[in-house]
């Protein structure tokens, strides 16, 4: 519904146009708002099952390479034990000598493969997280791998937990949550 009024002074007449509504470049800006909002929305959501996903992966890897450590942890504990309590039980003792060398070969298997998913999930959420988040992932994890590598399986157990927190905390500050918007 357009309304216009003349106003007419002297030879020269002014139009005014009185429009209801929106005028057609203000809907274009909102169209424009719209779909941008529409494209972040669905960009987080993309990211963040990329990031929830990837890190669940990790953290399985984190939690199997923390058991196999352990075992090696127990193992070694025992043979101290049994040494210093010299009884019958020599199988054992030797059959978990045996084991020791196959636990730390898997291991050293899944370490393998654990750093080989990292570096390539690294490298895709670096786009997205902040490199700071990361670098206490990665710290935490080069500790770790550092104190299996001297067979300190007491100080590397904590330092895995640790590395699991920090990816925790990553994925929870990243969701779309409001919480995380304030």
């Amino acid at each position: 519904m357009k309304k216009e009024i003349y106003i007419v002074k002297g030879k020269k007449t002014i139009e005014f146009k009185l429009k209801k509504g929106i005028n057609t470049n203000m809907k274009k800006e909102l169209i424009i708002v719209i779909i941008i909002v529409i494209a972040i929305i669905i960009l987080d959501t993309i990211t963040h099952n990329y990031t929830k996903n990837n890190f669940a992966k990790i953290n399985e890897q984190l939690e199997q390479i923390k058991e196999i450590s352990e075992n090696i942890d127990k193992i070694e504990k025992g043979q101290e034990q049994e040494s210093v309590e010299n009884t019958d039980t020599q199988n054992n003792v030797e059959n978990e000598k045996d084991m020791k060398p196959e636990k730390q070969q898997e291991l050293q298997e899944k370490i393998k493969i654990m750093e080989e998913d990292w570096k390539t999930i690294n490298n895709k959420t670096a786009l997205y997280i902040e490199h700071e988040e990361l670098e206490k992932a990665n710290v935490s994890m080069v500790k770790f791998k550092r104190y299996i590598q001297l067979e300190e399986y007491t100080e590397a157990i904590p330092e895995l937990e640790n590395c699991k927190y920090i990816l925790d905390h990553i994925r929870d500050k990243e969701a779309m949550q409001i919480i995380n918007l304030f």
